[in-house]
């Protein structure tokens, strides 16, 4: 092998050391952003529970109202029916 093809070989390496410590550095970065994302996803699935859990407590209550509002109506059928006697 002469010194040309031995400094091409050389040079070779280099950038592909170079290239290596630059993919490592983009590796570490993308795995502490996946840790966060992944961090966000599961703060973001705790809130999707909680508004589920209040969506379910809201439709209850409206229900409820429902229910509370045809109760008044007979209530007051049956008071107009007493007070027409």
């Amino acid at each position: 092998m002469d010194i040309a093809s031995f400094e091409a070989l050389e040079a070779k390496i280099a950038r592909v050391v170079d290239r290596l410590e630059i993919l490592k550095t983009e590796n570490e970065e993308l795995r502490e952003l996946n840790s966060r994302l992944q961090d966000e996803v599961v703060e973001k699935s705790s809130e999707i529970e909680s508004l589920r859990q209040s969506v379910a407590e809201a439709q209850a209550n409206a229900r409820d109202l429902d229910k509370e509002e045809q109760i008044r109506s007979k209530v007051s059928e049956m008071l107009d029916k007493l007070e027409s006697l």
